[in-house]
C-alpha cells in the first residue's frame, strides 16, 4: 500500500472502520486483514440442527441393586464418541463463521495466495479438499491465516458477536476446536 508499511494497513483499517460504525475489521497475528460479517440466523440453526440428529446418546446399563436403568455418561467408549464429535461441531461452526462471516480486506504479500500453485500441492498432499473456491478458502485460513491458535478465537468472538451467537457458545466452541 503506497504511503504506509504492512504492518500498519490493519490497524488503519480497524480504526477507520470503528469510526465509521461499520462490520468489524481486525487483524490475525499473520497479518491478513478481516471483515467480519453477520451470518444468516437460519445458518446456524440448521447446521446445530443437523448436528444434533448425529450427537452421541450415552449406553443405558441396568441397575440390578435399584431396579432400574440408567444412563452411563462416564463410559469410555461413549467418552470418546462425544469428543469427536465436539471436535466435527467445532470445526464445522468454524468453517461456517469463516465462509459466511469473513471477508478477507488484505493479506501480507509475503503469504501464498489461495489460488498459489505450490500451496495448493502441498495441501493437496496433506489430503486437504481444495478443488472449489470454498474449499481453498477454509483450507487457507486453517493453515495460513490463522497463524496462531488466537486467530481462532478472534474469528469466533468477532462474528459471533455480530451474529448474535452467545459468548458462551463462542467460547465453548472456541475450546472444543483447540481440543479437537
Amino acid at each position: 500500500m503506497p504511503g504506509g508499511s504492512q504492518d500498519q494497513i490493519g490497524p488503519v483499517l480497524e480504526a477507520k472502520a470503528r469510526a465509521e460504525g461499520g462490520d468489524p475489521i481486525f487483524t490475525l497475528s499473520s497479518g491478513v486483514v478481516l471483515r467480519a460479517k453477520k451470518l444468516a440466523p437460519m445458518l446456524m440453526t440448521g447446521l446445530v440442527m443437523a448436528l444434533e440428529e448425529t450427537k452421541p446418546k450415552p449406553p443405558v446399563v441396568v441397575i440390578a441393586s435399584k431396579g432400574r436403568e440408567e444412563e452411563n455418561p462416564n463410559d469410555p467408549d461413549y467418552v470418546e464418541r462425544l469428543s469427536v464429535y465436539q471436535g466435527h461441531m467445532a470445526t464445522v461452526t468454524f468453517n461456517a463463521f469463516v465462509l459466511e462471516g469473513t471477508v478477507v480486506i488484505e493479506a501480507p504479500s509475503n503469504l501464498p495466495g489461495m489460488d498459489d500453485e505450490d500451496w495448493l500441492d502441498r495441501m493437496r498432499l496433506l489430503g486437504k479438499h481444495v478443488q472449489t473456491k470454498a474449499e481453498r478458502y477454509v483450507a487457507w485460513f486453517e493453515s495460513v491465516a490463522c497463524a496462531d491458535a488466537a486467530d481462532i478465537g478472534k474469528i469466533m468472538e468477532e462474528v459471533g458477536r455480530l451474529s448474535s451467537v452467545s459468548e458462551r457458545d463462542v467460547s465453548a466452541a472456541v475450546q472444543n476446536f483447540r481440543g479437537s
